[in-house]
C-alpha cells in the first residue's frame, strides 16, 4: 500500500556539510525516538556484536536469542539459505532508546568499528506498529511519517541551523517495505 510520507533529500546542496547531514539525520531520530514505542533491526548480527559488544547488544535487544539456542540456530540456517541478516523487534525504553540513538547516530564517537555500518535497515513503530521513521542503508535514505507536531519541531530544529525545509521532500512509497 502506497502513502505519501517524507523524505531526507541527503544529497540537497544544504547538507553537503557532513555535520548539517549529521545534524538533519539526527533530528530526525531525536523525533522517531520520542514517536516510537518499539523498532527493529535487520543487521548483521555477528559485526554487529564484535562492535558494540555482546554486553550492550543484549542490553539493545534482550530478547535476541542467544548464541547456539534452537532459535539462533533457525536465524543461522536462514541465513545459510541466502539471507545474511538478523530481524529482531524490541520494545523501547528510554535505556534502548538512548543506546538506539547512539548506534544509529552518523557520530561514531566511542566505537573502534562504526555499528551502523552493520545495520542494514532499522524502523521506529508507534504503539499501533506504524512506522514513523525508516532508515536503510547505514541511514542513507530516511523515510519518515512522523506526527505533525513532530514534523514540525524537526524543521523548526533545522532551520534555526540555517538548513532549509526543502531538504524534506514528500514522497509516494510504502514505508512498510523491507522491515
Amino acid at each position: 500500500m502506497l502513502i505519501v510520507c517524507s523524505y531526507l533529500n541527503e544529497l540537497h546542496p544544504a547538507l553537503r556539510s557532513p555535520d548539517r547531514r549529521a545534524f538533519a539525520v539526527q533530528a530526525l531520530l531525536d523525533a522517531g525516538l520520542r514517536c516510537g514505542r518499539s523498532f527493529r533491526l535487520q543487521f548483521d548480527r555477528q559485526r554487529l556484536e564484535r562492535a558494540i559488544g555482546p554486553d550492550v547488544l543484549t542490553r539493545l535487544m534482550p530478547g535476541l536469542p542467544p548464541p547456539g539456542s534452537e532459535a539462533a540456530e533457525a536465524a543461522q540456517a536462514a541465513q545459510a539459505a541466502g539471507s545474511f541478516l538478523d530481524v529482531h523487534e524490541e520494545l523501547l525504553d528510554p535505556a534502548r532508546s538512548e543506546l538506539l540513538r547512539h548506534l544509529l547516530s552518523y557520530e561514531p564517537k566511542g566505537w573502534d568499528d562504526w555499528p551502523l555500518g552493520h545495520i542494514e535497515s532499522s524502523a521506529l513503530l508507534d504503539s499501533e506498529g506504524r512506522v514513523v521513521l525508516r532508515g536503510a542503508n547505514s541511514n542513507e535514505f530516511i523515510l519518515f511519517a512522523l506526527p505533525e507536531a513532530e514534523r514540525a519541531s524537526v524543521l523548526k530544529s533545522l532551520e534555526e541551523r540555517g538548513i532549509p525545509a526543502d531538504v524534506i521532500e514528500e514522497i509516494e512509497v510504502d514505508i512498510n517495505q523491507g522491515v
